[in-house]
């Protein structure tokens, strides 16, 4: 209409024109701390792949089964920080897999073995890879899977949230299950990506075991040979040189074995020499 505006107008134009400034300016810190903050979480969550597949190769030195299992579900634990895990491990005596380590969790959840058929380890034995309990949801329809819902009510009783088989060679020697993350995190692709790789190091440390003990033990008493004796022996001569620290170690022997053999045979020898 041709009118101008007033000085008061004028002023309050002003006022709008620097809120609306602050604003923006405001939004662009806002998405640029966003920005930051994620690329934080990325690193994070790089960082502690890194160190879980790091730490994961050093497994391959442990030939002791136990260890590695407790080893395993601690690095696991505190890497991936889950309310809980544990670790089940076959035994072909018992034909079934028992439970070698754990870490947090209630007890009367923790199933002290697992059949060889049970549902959710056959399910493992199919699809060879980490899967969540989330899947066991979505694959429902497959008639390929037709345990699926026996397999689900195993993992509720686990309170499992993710599933590791230990593959070797089609073989499953052993599995993992992992509660939910401790800080309410959701299990992602790179996690589960990380798990496979994991479970491929600990898979071949647990074959290694093996082939440590029909290297390093006699195969009829079982007992550490001579070359597991000397091995030992060095690495101890190299953390004494080390560290500074002394160590000793003391030798048992059978007098007159020997005459055992000869007198009574070398089966009556291999008697003597389990019972010693």
């Amino acid at each position: 209409n041709g009118q101008v505006y007033t000085a008061m107008e004028r002023v309050a134009l002003e006022l709008l024109a620097s809120q609306i400034a602050l604003a923006m300016i405001h939004i662009r810190f806002v998405q640029s701390q966003q920005g930051k903050t994620e690329e934080r979480m990325i690193e994070a969550h790089r960082h502690y792949q890194r160190n879980l597949l790091n730490a994961s190769k050093g497994m391959i030195l442990v030939r002791d089964k136990e260890k590695l299992a407790k080893l395993a579900i601690h690095v696991l634990t505190r890497m991936m920080k889950v309310a809980h895990s544990r670790f089940y491990l076959y035994e072909r005596e018992r034909g079934s897999y028992i439970l070698r380590a754990s870490h947090g969790g209630a007890s009367e959840n923790a199933l002290a073995f697992l059949e060889k058929e049970d549902s959710l380890v056959s399910l493992l034995r199919e699809k060879k890879v980490p899967f969540l309990y989330e899947d066991l949801k979505r694959w429902a329809g497959d008639l390929k899977l037709p345990n699926l819902k026996t397999a689900r009510d195993r993992a509720i009783h686990l309170q499992m949230a993710a599933a590791v088989p230990l593959v070797m060679e089609e073989s499953l020697l052993g599995l993992m299950t992992l509660g939910e993350k401790q800080l309410g995190e959701i299990y992602s692709e790179s996690d589960l990506w990380t798990l496979e790789i994991f479970a491929n190091q600990v898979a071949m440390a647990l074959q290694n075991t093996e082939y440590s003990d029909e290297i390093l033990r006699d195969s009829f008493t079982h007992l550490l040979n001579r070359g597991c004796l000397e091995e030992e022996l060095k690495k101890f001569i190299e953390m004494a040189m080390r560290y500074g620290i002394e160590f000793c170690f003391f030798i048992m022997d059978l007098d007159l074995f020997k005459k055992i053999n000869d007198m009574y045979g070398h089966q009556a020898g291999d008697k003597v020499l389990l019972e010693f």
